[in-house]
């Protein structure tokens, strides 16, 4: 049965009403952050997707945002040392939303994971 509203679509915008958008792959990955989100990490996770099409989404606490707006919205996410970090990547081409989604993960562990460290070296490191 069609819909009144499917045969007034002109026919050049007719596939968004066809099973080609079903074939879109969505990425998710779900971890515990390693250390809070930042100002300056949010800075630097927000240049990742613009080496590709796809487009990333970072979720934490019940809110979402846009990888590229992390520089002024990074502390609705409310991200601390243990928050159920989500992460998903799509609207790319062929492979990019896998490869997208382990580089922006892959820098988000490694910066939050480096905030959270104790810097080395130091008087607590010292023997005599």
């Amino acid at each position: 049965m069609r819909s009144v509203w499917s045969e007034r679509i002109p026919a050049r915008l007719h596939w968004l009403t066809t099973d080609d958008v079903t074939r879109s792959r969505m990425y998710v990955e779900e971890f515990p952050a390693q250390g809070p989100l930042t100002a300056e990490i949010a800075q630097e996770l927000a240049w990742i997707p613009g080496l590709c099409r796809s487009s990333i989404t970072v979720s934490g606490n019940g809110r979402s945002v846009h990888a590229p707006v992390l520089p002024v919205a990074w502390d609705i996410l409310r991200i601390d040392s243990g928050t159920m970090v989500t992460v998903t990547a799509a609207n790319g081409l062929g492979d990019e939303d896998r490869l997208a989604i382990r580089r922006f993960v892959d820098r988000f562990q490694s910066l939050t994971g480096a905030a959270n460290t104790p810097p080395k070296g130091g008087l607590a490191h010292r023997r005599r």
